[in-house]
């Protein structure tokens, strides 16, 4: 019964792999293909590697800057993410109040805001505070959508650190901040890799903020820039496929960097609860 129960794991995972993978493999090989040979060989191997397809998606579009302001929003973002969510959660797991209890329900409700919804409030906000066309202007809304989410797995997490821990340490006299600073945020540092990783590719190819905050070409971040590329060159899915590889690359790169603290995260939280 187990190796039935095994066998229709395995099977269903090798479903799952090819599912993701045919289509990451079928983008390699049209990027370096020509626009000719695409279209008459879409799925077949390449006879002529087209390199100029990369040279030509990373300097017709600016793909550089708009990587760069992506690179700066990310970073803004996940950073402010995890500091303010880490302090929350601390304070509302520790302090054990209902009104700590009632902050923390109302942060999970947010998960119920889908961006979409609060696009014009957050337009008419940015114009008044002059945060149009700003870097700030996205990275804060970003925080704020995926603030929830990131609370909801901290204080998770922070409930399970035992309660001797954070005794001991009022004992030797630690105050509240050294508590956190000490204690929690050490403890935690495995959802809290988690988190970045989950928050970078979040902010990464978030595609209605940047529409609505960001309009210089300057301040373009990779989806909009990526979508304007398309426009372009629409009829040509060599450049189309070579563009969309190389605004991927950093999501990897930052993926193998941090992969260990999500598997981590996952694994200890789900043992702890």
């Amino acid at each position: 019964m187990i190796k039935k129960r095994n066998r229709g794991h395995h099977l269903f995972l090798s479903i799952y792999c090819a599912v993701v993978l045919v289509p990451f493999i079928w983008l390699i090989l049209g990027s370096v293909k020509s626009k000719t040979e695409f279209i008459i060989n879409p799925a077949g191997l390449p006879k002529y590697i087209a390199i100029e397809n990369f040279t030509n998606a990373w300097n017709d579009v600016n793909l550089s800057q708009a990587m760069m302001n992506s690179t700066i929003v990310c970073l803004s973002g996940v950073f402010g993410v995890i500091l303010t969510a880490s302090l929350a959660s601390f304070a509302v797991v520790r302090i054990r109040s209902r009104v700590g209890s009632l902050i923390l329900a109302l942060m999970i409700a947010g998960l119920m805001i889908p961006v979409n919804a609060a696009v014009i409030p957050l337009f008419v906000l940015a114009s008044d505070l002059g945060l149009l066309n700003t870097r700030i202007g996205v990275i804060i809304p970003a925080i704020a959508f995926n603030l929830p989410f990131a609370m909801l797995l901290i204080s998770a997490w922070m409930q399970n650190i035992p309660d001797e821990l954070f005794d001991s340490g009022k004992v030797d006299g630690a105050s509240f901040i050294q508590l956190f600073i000490s204690l929690a945020v050490p403890l935690s540092i495995p959802i809290f890799g988690a988190i970045a990783i989950i928050t970078f590719v979040n902010i990464w190819n978030e595609f209605i903020l940047s529409l609505v905050i960001l309009s210089g070409p300057d301040m373009r971040t990779v989806p909009l820039a990526t979508s304007i590329f398309r426009g372009v060159y629409n009829t040509n899915r060599g450049y189309i496929s070579a563009g969309v590889l190389i605004t991927i690359i950093p999501v990897i790169i930052f993926y193998l960097l941090f992969h260990k603290s999500i598997l981590s995260g996952i694994s200890e939280g789900g043992i702890k609860g």
